[in-house]
């Protein structure tokens, strides 16, 4: 009996060159741990972005930015907390991320995204490893799939909310995980659906 041939994954390389528009349908997300265990997650509902993809994705750029006052954890006190006194939205209403694909990542089919990532006055570099999960719809039509994981310390941004517990660490740690979930196509394709 013949064996099968595996599918290929999804290949970056083969992505078209040219300007790849960020979709509404991604997501802007985090992750910090509270009171050493709880994990709280929350995303930016508003944002924009953009990819110039260069041919063999190397050199390929990537910028964009999230609307600090449209962050939401689903803890509407929180959110208040987090869009005044630690992002400050009403002075710096952005985040911003501007950065380039410079080589593959640690796991085969991923890509290291250096970039410099800016939270109220404050740009700091950031490394995020991006994973391609699909380069096509099911319709055969270029759309970009893939996940950008990375980590920052909120501290380097000068967001210092944390009060210590009486039994050591604080209530909101230091290290922030970062989570984004991006679908992006052509630029020319919106166009052809206007």
């Amino acid at each position: 009996m013949p064996t099968r041939t595996p599918p290929r994954p999804p290949a970056a390389a083969d992505l078209p060159a040219g300007r790849w528009v960020v979709e509404a349908t991604s997501e802007v997300g985090f992750v910090a741990r509270e009171l050493l265990v709880r994990r709280v997650q929350g995303r930016f509902r508003q944002f924009e972005g953009a990819l110039e993809v260069r041919p063999g994705i190397t050199g390929t750029t990537v910028a964009g930015q999230a609307l600090a006052s449209s962050v939401d954890t689903g803890d509407p006190a929180r959110d208040q907390h987090l869009r005044q006194e630690l992002l400050e939205a009403g002075r710096f209403p952005w985040l911003t991320l501007a950065g380039e694909v410079v080589a593959p990542g640690s796991v085969e089919g991923s890509w290291r995204l250096a970039a410099v990532l800016g939270i109220r006055d404050a740009r700091r570099p950031l490394d995020l490893e991006v994973h391609v999960h699909g380069t096509q719809d099911e319709q055969a039509r270029p759309r970009l799939a893939m996940t950008a994981l990375g980590t920052i310390k909120r501290s380097a941004f000068g967001l210092r909310f944390s009060s210590a517990l009486e039994t050591g660490g604080v209530i909101v740690a230091d290290e922030v995980e970062l989570v984004l979930r991006v679908a992006a196509r052509p630029a020319y394709f919106f166009d052809e659906v206007k």
